[in-house]
């Protein structure tokens, strides 16, 4: 009798959890958050502001932050002793890797001082490497990988840079 009590408790248990975990799940819950480890040692460090903030800036307030970051707005700047060039200081490796990744061709040195096209380049680039971050709008991570290419998000060194924009953003709102 005790023995069959166990089982039918245990059975019950274990229905139990599974009916809590599809209800987590149809939440919006996903399960990674409980069994994935930090892919890095810094990605673990930063929680993005993004996710604690309302998802209230628009891509726009997005890329006029990073453009005021990088060159308070100059089409015609040019950083990293000229690898980067343009509003976004865009630099060749990023364009040709966006613009391959869009299947269109787009000449850099003609097309790197034009707002418009820079941003049609960056979109691409998020698509390719961040898509779940550019689908979420999590600005911090989209300006992470900006800034330090496609792994930019896992790298230490461009989080403060993330918290320059994010300041920017909050700045024009």
């Amino acid at each position: 009798m005790t023995t069959k009590r166990y089982f039918v408790d245990m059975i019950f248990s274990v229905l139990l959890v599974a009916g809590l975990l599809v209800v987590a799940f149809w939440l919006g819950i996903r399960w990674e958050r409980f069994t994935s480890k930090p892919s890095q040692a810094g990605s673990a460090l930063v929680t993005p502001l993004s996710r604690c903030a309302p998802a209230s800036p628009s891509f726009d307030d997005f890329f006029d932050a990073i453009s005021a970051v990088e060159s308070n707005g100059d089409d015609s700047a040019v950083g990293d002793d000229g690898a980067s060039q343009g509003r976004y200081q865009i630099g060749r490796p990023y364009w040709f890797d966006a613009c391959e990744f869009s299947g269109v061709s787009m000449d850099y040195d003609e097309w790197v001082t034009d707002a418009s096209q820079c941003r049609r380049v960056m979109e691409w680039y998020f698509q390719r490497y961040a898509p779940q971050a550019w689908e979420l709008q999590d600005w911090f991570t989209l300006a992470r990988i900006h800034n330090g290419g496609p792994r930019g998000d896992e790298k230490r060194c461009t989080i403060a840079y993330a918290e320059r924009v994010l300041t920017a953003m909050k700045g024009a709102n």
